[in-house]
C-alpha cells in the first residue's frame, strides 16, 4: 500500500510542479464543498 501511495505522491508533486511553471492554474481540492456541523448534544437527543 506504501507503495503504490508513494508512485501517486510523486505524481501529483511533479503535476503541480509542471502546472505551476507553465502558469496554469492549480486546483487543490473542491472549493464549493458545503459542511454540515452536528454537535454532540443535538446528535444525542436525535
Amino acid at each position: 500500500m506504501k507503495k503504490k501511495w508513494d508512485a501517486y505522491r510523486h505524481f501529483f508533486i511533479e503535476c503541480t510542479i509542471t502546472q505551476m511553471l507553465k502558469g496554469d492554474m492549480v486546483s487543490l481540492g473542491n472549493t464549493t464543498t458545503v459542511r454540515d456541523w452536528l454537535y454532540v448534544d443535538d446528535h444525542v437527543d436525535g
